[in-house]
């Protein structure tokens, strides 16, 4: 039975006489980014997608089991897509028809086939593509037809009426967030003369915005020397025609956190004193680290 305000652990979706199940798991590695998650805990996804297959299959009658995981795809040491949480649930659950993944951020151009049958993809990053999977059905077994990436960009018209409801949001962010700073959420802030993008794992070309970044981290609390890790970074800066960012533009490059001294969202920035072989401690520590957290980088700038 649904109730409202309840999350639902599984969900059966009927079309065209083809009943789909669907449920949600977050992968190992995702579980170590949950910090703040309070008093939620995250079952193992191996052993929960085992129970919602069955329960699927063989209480709901499903047709097609569709697995929406923040679990991740990695590379080998060829290139290929061959690891990574989405690969290994879809690898130890062959019942999953279908792994719409997430986490790793991964444009996937080619569908991955697992076990022959079980179908893993992933769109990307930041609303970049919308992806269009296309089965068919042979017995009780789904059968991947295509799958494409469709880039979502000024070349597709917007639907008004979303864009509606996302204007009746706007008064209640400028409240909750920039007001009590003199702002208001589509004010223009700033121009760019180009793009800045936020690469992630590609740290040589997200440098420009991370230094951007961590310059203004630096001027604001008058800091000799500014640092941030690549991860907080959220977004890049697009110039669009004119180049004009507006107040969010800005904000949605380093949105994650909530306040300390104060309510409003956004991590507070810290000060501290450090020695130099301290500095060149937590500087040696970022580079041992992060082959194992690709990405996390940090970047320092000084004045």
């Amino acid at each position: 039975m649904e109730k409202d305000g309840f999350i639902l652990p599984y969900k059966i979706i009927e079309h065209d006489g083809i009943r789909f199940g669907l449920f949600g798991v977050l992968g190992k590695e995702a579980t170590f980014y949950t910090g703040g998650a309070g008093a939620v805990k995250f079952d193992d996804a191996i052993e929960t997608a085992k129970k919602m297959v069955k329960i699927l299959r063989d209480s709901l009658k499903a047709d097609a089991i569709i697995c929406l995981s923040h679990g991740g795809v990695e590379k080998d040491g060829d290139g290929k897509y061959s690891k990574g949480d989405d690969i290994h649930l879809a690898e130890v659950v062959p019942d999953i028809d279908i792994v719409i993944g997430g986490h790793s951020h991964s444009a996937l151009k080619a569908a991955i086939v697992v076990n022959n049958h079980s179908i893993v993809v992933q769109t990307g990053k930041e609303c970049e593509n919308l992806g269009e999977l296309v089965v068919s059905f042979d017995g009780n077994k789904t059968k991947l037809v295509s799958w494409k990436l469709i880039p979502v960009n000024d070349a597709i018209k917007g639907d008004q009426k979303i864009a509606d409801e996302i204007n009746k949001l706007k008064p209640g962010v400028t409240t909750a967030v920039f007001a009590s700073r003199g702002y208001s959420i589509d004010q223009p802030l700033a121009i760019v003369p180009k793009d800045l993008p936020n690469t992630f794992t590609d740290i040589a070309a997200g440098t420009i915005l991370a230094n951007l970044v961590t310059d203004a981290f630096r001027q604001a609390t008058h800091a000799d020397i500014g640092l941030t890790a690549n991860g907080m970074m959220r977004a890049g800066l697009k110039r669009g025609k004119t180049g004009v960012q507006t107040v969010y533009d800005v904000f949605a490059v380093a949105p994650l956190g909530s306040g300390i001294v104060d309510p409003t969202a956004g991590s507070a920035l810290v000060t501290a004193y450090f020695t130099g072989q301290e500095l060149k401690n937590i500087l040696e520590f970022i580079i041992i680290d992060n082959p194992a957290h690709p990405g996390e980088f940090s970047h320092v700038h000084q004045e």
